[in-house]
């Protein structure tokens, strides 16, 4: 189960790129390989 930048952008009122940049430097990122 999962929620999108989508799904998180229109509960926010937003668009998903606001999502992405106001992310912080301090939030660790993990990155998924879907191969």
């Amino acid at each position: 189960e999962e929620i999108t930048t989508t799904e998180i952008a229109r509960m926010a009122g937003t668009i998903p790129y606001e999502i992405f940049t106001s992310i912080n430097k301090r939030v660790q990122r993990v990155y998924l390989d879907k191969d």
